[in-house]
């Protein structure tokens, strides 16, 4: 069981916020960070020296079964995008039955509905308490695993989005 941010590691993601979010935590959860990016390895540099001495472990770019693999085994999975359209990060974490947390954005609100739990706006102690909270309570993550996969097969399945683009 760990903790997963999968996506893009730039400032807009807020990573930072995650890690310092984690580090306040009291758990034996590992948190896994996969993703990067070609052209902010200072940022990539930095969030690595804010993870010093933590359990925290950034994979690269992970693709395939192993991604698959990985994103399933999640005990929670974080979106803590600062600006985000409808993140397929978080849509594929919901798809493989992951308890979300996410921050308030619109858009990530409007994305996992009542299916997770969000914090906040860039509040690092919001998502402390709600990971926290999580990882002291395996029934509710249970609760959301399920919620999270009826909404994705609900609101985010392609055959009844592509019907209804015909319909329209």
């Amino acid at each position: 069981k760990y903790l997963l941010f999968v996506g893009r590691l730039i400032p807009e993601k807020g990573v930072h916020n995650l890690i310092e979010a984690y580090k306040r935590l009291n758990t034996e959860l590992e948190l896994i960070v996969i993703g990067g990016d070609w052209f902010t390895t200072k940022y990539i540099e930095s969030l690595k020296d804010l993870a010093k001495g933590s359990n925290i472990r950034f994979l690269g770019f992970v693709y395939g079964e192993d991604y698959n693999n990985i994103c399933s085994g999640a005990y929670i999975y974080i979106q803590p995008s600062e600006v985000d359209g409808t993140s397929p990060s978080l849509l594929a974490a919901m798809g493989f039955g992951n308890c979300v947390i996410a921050n308030g954005i619109p858009e990530n609100l409007e994305t996992i509905g009542d299916a997770g739990l969000s914090y906040k706006i860039n509040d690092v102690e919001d998502l402390k308490e709600k990971l926290k909270y999580l990882i002291s309570h395996p029934e509710k993550v249970s609760e959301y695993r399920k919620k999270a996969e009826d909404r994705i097969r609900f609101y985010y399945d392609w055959d009844r989005a592509s019907k209804a683009i015909e319909e329209l």
